[in-house]
């Protein structure tokens, strides 16, 4: 049985070997993975989750608030927002909101339609990734207009017109937090692109 398991592990070797360094490095990463990558691939959700706890207990102690940073009340009554160190706050406990928001929606949503589908194995996994990709882009793109159409009176749908008062120093709250979000969003897809089985 020993030299069963050792020709077999030569064989795979040989391949990879063959392959290229890219797929030596994706079955390192998905047969060896390291201490923190296990950790997190078996509690992604449970981290994200003392994360978010400990960010309230601070929000609601007022050591450190989770919102807007760098409000401008301006002459007319609106409030626009700077930007700053302090928006890196908001940034890191939204990382770990979409982390946890996307293992909740894997195992409430996408788990149960891929198994209603009959979707099995490394297919599930990349299913619940599209799955999750195709539903925050959806959700990204109907807000991101939805705020440009808001802000059209301010440059009429003219391109052009969207450098006039460039740099713009000075956003709207709407505006602020929707790039936040997506960058929020980024930071988390690398974080989760890292951690999880590579696929080729």
């Amino acid at each position: 049985m020993g030299s069963d398991n050792g020709r077999k592990e030569r064989v795979v070797a040989k391949k990879l070997r063959s392959k290229g360094c890219l797929s030596r490095m994706v079955h390192g990463h998905n047969k060896h993975p390291g201490f923190i990558t296990r950790f997190l691939r078996a509690n992604a959700a449970h981290v994200s989750f003392a994360v978010m706890c400990g960010a309230a207990v601070l929000h609601f102690t007022g050591e450190q608030r989770i919102g807007l940073s760098y409000p401008v009340p301006q002459e007319d009554g609106t409030i626009l927002y700077g930007h700053g160190v302090e928006d890196a706050y908001f940034m890191f406990v939204a990382v770990f909101f979409l982390t946890l928001l996307r293992s909740v929606f894997v195992q409430q949503i996408s788990r149960p339609l891929g198994s209603f589908m009959k979707i099995k194995g490394k297919d599930q996994v990349k299913f619940d990734d599209m799955a999750w990709q195709g539903t925050y882009y959806t959700v990204a793109w109907v807000s991101g207009f939805t705020i440009m159409c808001k802000h059209a009176d301010d440059w009429g749908f003219q391109v052009d017109q969207l450098t006039t008062s460039f740099p713009d120093k000075l956003i709207e709250g709407d505006m602020k937090l929707y790039y936040m979000l997506q960058c929020s969003f980024w930071i988390h897809a690398i974080i989760i692109q890292t951690v999880e089985m590579w696929r080729k």
